[in-house]
C-alpha cells in the first residue's frame, strides 16, 4: 500500500512538472505573429497612399502660352501650368505629402529622313510641399528660390503662370535649319520610398499624368 502511495505521488510530481515547463507559446509563433501584425500594417498603408494618388490621378495639368525666344543670347522656352482641382491638391499636400514637379525639355535639329539630332535635354524639378507649422503652403524653384504663401491658388499662380527653361545659347541655331521643341510636365510623388516604389512596381505615381508640347519651327 505504501508503494503504490509513493508511485502516484511520483505521478503527480512528474506530471507537475511537465506542466510547469511547458511553453504557453513557442517563439516561432511570437514571430510568426508578429510578422503577420507588421505585414497588415504595411498593406494599409500601401492602401491608403494608393487611394490617396488615385484619387488625384484623374487631374490634368493643362500647358498654355508657349512661347520660344532669345532671352540674354540664350533660348528660352516660356509657360504656363494649371491643375484641374487645386482643393485635392492642398488636401494632399496638408497630409504631409512631398510632390514633385518635373519639366523635361530637348531641343533637337530634323534632318529629314534621318533621326533628329538631339541639342540640348535639360530637366528642371519643382517641389511642392505643405507646412502644419505655420500653414504655409512651399514652391521650390529648381533649387533656385522658394516661394511661400498661405494660400495654394496664389502659390501656384505665382510660381506656374510664368515659367522658364534655358535651352542653351542662341548660337545653337544654324540658319535655314529645321528644329523641334518637346516640353514634357509631369506631378509626382517625391517621397515614396525606394522599396515601395519596388514592391509596387506596376503602380504609378504620377498625381497626375504627364503633359506634353512640340514646336517645330526654321531658323
Amino acid at each position: 500500500m505504501k508503494k503504490k502511495q509513493l508511485a502516484e505521488t511520483h505521478l503527480c510530481k512528474h506530471c507537475w512538472i511537465r506542466m510547469t515547463h511547458r511553453p504557453i507559446f513557442s517563439m516561432a509563433s511570437l514571430f510568426g505573429a508578429a510578422a503577420r501584425f507588421l505585414f497588415a500594417l504595411l498593406c494599409l498603408a500601401l492602401a491608403g497612399l494608393c487611394l490617396t494618388t488615385d484619387a488625384l490621378a484623374t487631374q490634368n495639368l493643362t500647358l498654355s502660352n508657349f512661347v520660344m525666344d532669345n532671352q540674354q543670347g540664350n533660348v528660352t522656352l516660356r509657360f504656363s501650368l494649371a491643375i484641374d482641382d487645386v482643393e485635392s491638391l492642398r488636401a494632399l499636400l496638408q497630409d504631409g505629402s512631398l510632390l514633385a514637379l518635373k519639366c523635361r525639355a530637348k531641343l533637337a535639329r530634323k534632318r529629314g529622313h534621318w533621326l533628329s539630332k538631339t541639342l540640348v535635354d535639360v530637366e528642371a524639378r519643382h517641389l511642392l510641399s505643405g507646412n502644419s507649422l505655420t500653414h504655409e503652403f512651399l514652391l521650390e524653384q529648381d533649387q533656385v528660390k522658394t516661394l511661400r504663401n498661405k494660400s495654394l491658388a496664389a502659390l501656384l499662380a505665382e510660381g506656374w503662370n510664368h515659367m522658364e527653361i534655358n535651352l542653351g545659347p542662341f548660337s545653337l541655331l544654324e540658319r535655314g535649319q529645321s528644329y523641334a521643341v518637346e516640353l514634357e510636365v509631369s506631378l509626382l510623388q517625391a517621397d515614396v520610398p525606394a522599396w515601395m516604389r519596388w514592391a509596387l512596381f506596376f503602380k504609378s505615381w504620377e498625381v497626375a499624368p504627364a503633359a506634353g508640347y512640340r514646336l517645330d519651327f526654321e531658323f
